[in-house]
């Protein structure tokens, strides 16, 4: 699902349309895109982390917001000092430090995760080791009798 959408992004991204018409229908097409992954995202919540859906949801209800602001300025004829570019900057800008911060949680809980699973790890060991009869142990049954 979201490589489908970076590929077809990428493909609206590459139109260069060459009037105000064509350039509308791209930036729609563009907010479709996201609008559609977003109600894909909230009804099948594709991550199995309860946090991973969140964010994700977060983050794409962000960029709908943000490409719409974008897509009326640019219907406006507006320039660039239009509050609706300076909203929709906010967003991207509010957007960016959220993966941020996403970014870093990720690291530290699997920095935690792989730390957890090796100290289980080598308990697990030192547990077996300790269990485990030596050879000499093999060599004679629980009487202190040889084994044949």
């Amino acid at each position: 699902m979201e490589l489908a959408s970076i590929l077809i992004l990428s493909l609206l991204s590459a139109w260069r349309p060459s009037v105000g018409k064509e350039c509308d229908v791209r930036n729609i097409l563009i907010f479709l895109l996201f609008l559609v992954y977003l109600v894909l995202l909230v009804f099948l919540r594709p991550f199995s982390a309860a946090l991973d859906n969140i964010v994700s949801i977060g983050l794409t209800a962000m960029m709908v917001f943000a490409v719409l602001l974008m897509t009326l300025g640019i219907q406006q004829r507006a320039g660039q000092n239009n509050a609706t570019f300076a909203i929709s900057g906010w967003i991207l800008m509010m957007s960016s430090i959220v993966v941020l911060m996403k970014a870093v949680w990720d690291l530290v809980t699997y920095g935690v995760d792989i730390y957890l699973t090796r100290r289980y790890t080598a308990r697990e060991m030192a547990r077996k080791k300790k269990n485990k009869p030596s050879i000499a142990d093999l060599a004679y049954d629980e009487d202190g009798q040889g084994q044949e």
